[in-house]
């Protein structure tokens, strides 16, 4: 074995210890998706990663049990919708309404570490990761005024009731951090990165923020803490702001903001075959029983109509004619004015 491939072997070995010595006594479970080493230095000096999204939560503060039901509020047009188009819109970070979306945790690290990255390299980070917003279903949750007028027209909307399911490697699930003091997760970590450091020549990965992206994804302002949101976040992985998206689940469109920016494309279990059918009858790339087996897919358990609907019954009947048309199984409840649930 030559010199150079020694070196390159021994610090792709070096590049597993750094995952071990800095992120896992945090995320135990914690894995490379890929890792590489370029250029022409010997020994090389730093190395690209990614991480694997699959279980990187488990064990972990932001962790979810596997059988929670999941909660998301919208519009009842929102809603129908998502019963016409077979899928649930997953907007990119870029795409969300708070600007600090990810640069809450990644200004953190970028202070501390004083680790340069150019505005444009975040707005691609921004533009690689797609999140859906939810919350764990419960009596508190489905019941809080807070939620229904916040997030679903003032409770003339709805809420869906859902399970996600097939999670495989390119999904992540868990609860949203919020708060300045929750980042002390983030700044333990940073002080274990510098002592690694230190002790290795300073080999460390040439990519951190893009690396840590997923997990800066997870952490808020204090403001937005009565949300108690759970994410879904899903990645791609365009080079550049100045490229665009090769995926099949993932579009441009323009936001309520006449903004151009790009949604992915999260499909609803029951209507996966017709949207496969419908949208792409001629692709020899992907089959129908692979879009089966290997996609995470929505499976709603129930709808909910809001309290401030005018004509409740009214809408009841029409979605009760509509899931029979698109051949779909999910209760249809109401919510009264006193918050309590009817079949």
């Amino acid at each position: 074995m030559s010199k150079a491939s020694k070196s390159y072997d021994d610090k792709l070995l070096d590049a597993d210890k750094f995952l071990d010595d800095v992120f896992r006594p945090v995320f135990p479970y914690i894995q490379f998706e890929s890792k590489s080493i370029f250029g022409g230095v010997i020994p090389p000096n730093n190395f690209k990663g990614k991480i694997l999204k699959y279980k990187l939560f488990d064990k972990t503060q932001y962790s979810l049990e596997k059988t929670d039901r999941l909660l998301h509020f919208t519009s009842l047009q929102g809603f129908d919708a998502i019963l016409d188009s077979g899928y649930l819109r997953l907007s990119s970070i870029e795409n969300l309404s708070d600007n600090l979306e990810l640069s809450f945790a990644l200004e953190n690290v970028k202070t501390k570490l004083k680790i340069p990255i150019d505005e444009t390299e975040i707005q691609n980070i921004k533009q690689n990761v797609f999140c859906l917003s939810s919350c764990l279903y419960n009596n508190d949750t489905i019941r809080d005024p807070f939620m229904w007028e916040m997030y679903s027209k003032g409770g003339s909307g709805a809420a869906i009731v859902f399970e996600v399911e097939n999670i495989k490697y390119d999904i992540l699930l868990g609860k949203v951090q919020y708060g300045s003091k929750k980042l002390s997760i983030i700044n333990d970590l940073l002080e274990r990165l510098e002592l690694y450091g230190k002790k290795n020549d300073n080999f460390l990965p040439n990519n951190l923020y893009e690396m840590m992206s997923d997990i800066f994804c997870f952490h808020k302002a204090n403001k937005f803490n009565r949300e108690n949101e759970i994410r879904l976040l899903v990645g791609d992985s365009k080079p550049s702001v100045y490229d665009k998206h090769n995926n099949l689940f993932i579009e441009e469109v323009i936001n309520s903001n006449n903004q151009v920016r790009y949604i992915y494309k999260l499909l609803l279990k029951e209507r996966l075959e017709d949207w496969f059918h419908k949208k792409y009858p001629d692709r020899n790339d992907i089959t129908l029983e692979e879009l089966q087996n290997e996609l995470p897919k929505i499976k709603i358990k129930e709808i909910i109509v809001g309290y401030n609907v005018k004509e409740p019954y009214t809408i009841i009947q029409y979605l009760y004619e509509k899931k029979q048309k698109l051949k779909m199984d999910f209760d249809i409840k109401f919510m009264n004015s006193e918050l309590e649930i009817r079949n």
